[in-house]
């Protein structure tokens, strides 16, 4: 299912108080469980995993990067592949999924100021994802390619995606621009360097956008990163980053609001 691969992912590649969605888990409308992560430099990561439908019913799911301090955030939508080897036939329902990611540039402003500008105006991600020899890595990614929402749109166009019926077919043989999992955890990087990514987008905008996607009959996997860094200083940061200066990660489950 696509839940358990973008779970493995999120807890494989995402690396006191109160959590921002804490109120989530009070909600009756929604499930939501929170895991949070925090550093020695002051950076924290809220993981936030929320549904509102049961999993037989759900049409996909997301996994959502907001990094705070830039305002901006990418979201990757998972569909399963059998194997590398397999091919995903594209129906109605993924031309519709495609059309309402569209939308997610709604929620981007166009720059005004410097810090603003973008590499990029994709923010929305298909990963066509599978296990590696069919079993989770404790230390990798899920396997599978990252095809940028506006390369689908070209690849959709293109003889390269068309079938022996007319039909269209999303394959490792037939998009030969897709990206592997370092290179897109390298653009999650650019995200948190505010050079990709939306444009001045709200909390509040974030919150209501999650919600609004878990209701709509997706699982929504949420990362919400707050740090004390600058995009500049954490750009000099991890430009001298070593194995051995990595900092110390603390990890753990919140108790809600209710339990304290």
């Amino acid at each position: 299912m696509e839940n358990s691969l973008i779970d493995h992912d999120a807890r494989v590649g995402l690396g006191g108080e109160a959590p921002l969605f804490d109120d989530w888990r009070q909600r009756g409308d929604v499930r939501c469980d929170i895991h949070v992560l925090e550093d020695s430099t002051g950076r924290r990561l809220e993981v936030v995993n929320v549904n509102a439908t049961p999993v037989e019913s759900r049409l996909g799911t997301d996994m959502i990067y907001y990094h705070h301090p830039t305002h901006s955030f990418v979201l990757v939508q998972y569909k399963r592949l059998e194997s590398r080897y397999k091919e995903y036939r594209v129906n109605k329902q993924l031309l519709d999924q495609m059309d309402r990611l569209e939308q997610v540039s709604r929620l981007s402003s166009k720059p005004a100021r410097s810090h603003e500008w973008r590499l990029s105006p994709d923010a929305c991600f298909l990963k066509f994802a599978h296990w590696r020899n069919g079993a989770a890595s404790s230390t990798e990614l899920a396997h599978g390619m990252y095809i940028p929402l506006s390369y689908a749109r070209v690849l959709l166009e293109d003889d390269c995606t068309l079938g022996p019926r007319g039909g269209r077919i999303f394959s490792y043989e037939r998009a030969a621009g897709y990206l592997v999992g370092s290179e897109f955890a390298e653009f999650a990087e650019l995200v948190k360097l505010g050079r990709v990514g939306t444009v001045g987008t709200s909390v509040e905008q974030l919150r209501n956008f999650g919600l609004q996607r878990a209701h709509e009959g997706y699982s929504v996997m949420l990362g919400f990163e707050t740090s004390d860094e600058t995009p500049r200083e954490r750009a000099v940061r991890t430009r001298g980053r070593s194995v051995k200066n990595r900092p110390k990660v603390n990890s753990y489950s919140p108790a809600t609001s209710q339990q304290r």
